[in-house]
């Protein structure tokens, strides 16, 4: 067997691999005998035919059978023996072969690896992170105001028109040009507002009587946030079934004991500012998280694996329709749809793959190892959401089933790795508020969030 490797890119090669007759006749005779035992051919006997007829009707078959051999037999060791040449493969596909009439074989693989750079130790850069406005009472404040009107009740009142920023139940029916339904709600709660996902629908609906049904066409501008219905013409059929109030309660004792844990309003109160007080200070983190991952990115340059990256794009592909759905934007997930928000994704997938092997390297430059204590931890926060009397055990055995553990794991050795970092670089606080930076740089945070206390995401079926 001869071996030789052309250099594609600096993470993708090739490797040529050609077998001579010797090493492949067993293999090409014990395929024709398999096949001579399994088809029939007019006018012979299983396992009569000559091999001949055998190679000229079954030529494309005895192929993929010795595609196999190659590929499960050859490949492996010919890429042991090319490694320094390819280093450490994450993909090969063949994508070259050719059975020659002495049965000598020509196989190209195509092969993906990690890419390769020298890394060294952080030498103390001064980095710079988002001033944060840490008005801990001011936004308490308005934490509680949010939950104020989370709390509010929408109970029917004897009104017979709609008017301007009424709140009204209607029954909605939406159908595109060609007549495909889009919409079909029985009870659609929202208010008759200027701004929202139903603010094109509001000039039709104000001034409507209950029990009138309209039908009416709007025109959706060209913008993502209204999903589905983004730049298309809808028919409506609406049916105004009653105009409601707003109840807004008030904010005392008996308030706090309704959010489930709280005997008092004060006791509410301090548990905003702790949650807050936690947030600002993972705000905190994340900034200096983004900031290191932005030196390292400027420092060391390399190609993102276009597996990796393709993967990474898919998933954030499917979050995104996910995370539509969760806020109540219809979104249609056809072909086009899904092409272009993969598209829009690819950039920052490749970024993310580049940051997660710089992370993978730094923890293998500090020798960073993750503890079992450490994967019980998270597992413990975790069993929170799987019930009262959920054990760490369950929750370990429900993330082994899930194939879960191995990303906690990496979570873990993330976090542990940024602290190394972190604790290798000084920063100082910046004002980027007239710069368009995110303080939160919500997207490339790597350790989830403390959940504070805050409005609830909008329900399917109700305004944005």
């Amino acid at each position: 067997m001869e071996t030789r490797v052309e250099t594609l890119s600096p993470v993708t090669r090739k490797l040529l691999i050609d077998l001579k007759p010797e090493e492949i006749n067993e293999e090409y005779t014990s395929v024709i005998n398999e096949l001579k035992k399994r088809v029939k051919i007019p006018g012979f006997r299983k396992n009569k035919a000559p091999r001949h007829l055998v190679e000229t009707r079954f030529r494309r078959e005895i192929e993929q059978e010795i595609i196999r051999f190659v590929a499960n037999d050859k490949y492996p060791a010919a890429a042991e023996g090319a490694e320094k040449e390819l280093g450490k493969i994450i993909r090969e596909e063949i994508v070259d072969f050719k059975l020659n009439p002495d049965h000598s074989v020509s196989a190209g693989f195509y092969v993906e690896i990690l890419p390769e750079f020298d890394i060294k130790e952080m030498d103390n850069p001064t980095l710079t992170i988002p001033k944060q406005e840490k008005n801990l009472e001011e936004t308490a404040a308005k934490v509680l105001a949010d939950l104020q009107q989370q709390r509010a009740q929408l109970k029917p009142v004897e009104k017979e028109k709609a008017e301007k920023n009424d709140f009204v139940e209607i029954r909605l029916e939406g159908k595109d040009k060609e007549g495909k339904a889009l919409i079909n709600n029985e009870k659609l709660e929202l208010e008759l507002q200027a701004d929202g996902y139903w603010a094109p629908l509001v000039p039709e609906l104000v001034g409507m009587t209950v029990g009138e049904e309209k039908t009416f066409t709007t025109a959706y501008p060209d913008n993502e946030r209204y999903g589905m219905l983004k730049g298309k013409t809808v028919s409506f059929v609406a049916e105004l079934k009653q105009i409601l109030e707003k109840t807004i309660p008030e904010i005392d004792d008996d308030f706090a004991k309704e959010m489930g844990k709280f005997d008092t309003l004060d006791a509410l109160k301090e548990d905003i500012r702790q949650n807050l007080a936690e947030k600002y200070e993972q705000a905190e983190k994340s900034a200096k998280q983004r900031a290191v991952l932005d030196h390292l990115l400027s420092t060391y340059e390399f190609e993102a694996p276009p597996t990796l990256a393709h993967e990474e794009a898919r998933k954030m592909t499917e979050n995104y329709f996910s995370q539509m759905a969760r806020y109540g934007i219809p979104m249609e997930k056809d072909e086009d749809k899904i092409k272009a928000i993969y598209e829009q994704s690819k950039g920052e997938a490749e970024q993310r793959v580049k940051e997660s092997l710089l992370l993978a390297r730094f923890a293998e430059l500090y020798k960073v190892e993750v503890e079992e204590s450490e994967i019980d931890n998270v597992l413990e926060k975790a069993a929170a959401g799987f019930g009262e009397n959920a054990t760490v055990q369950q929750v370990r055995k429900i993330f082994e089933e899930q194939g879960e553990l191995d990303n906690i794991k990496g979570m873990v050795r993330n976090d542990k790795t940024f602290d190394l970092l972190v604790g290798k670089a000084s920063f100082e606080e910046k004002d980027m508020s007239h710069e368009g930076h995110d303080q939160g740089h919500e997207g490339h945070d790597h350790k989830e969030k403390p959940v504070a206390i805050s409005p609830s995401e909008p329900k399917e079926g109700t305004e944005e």
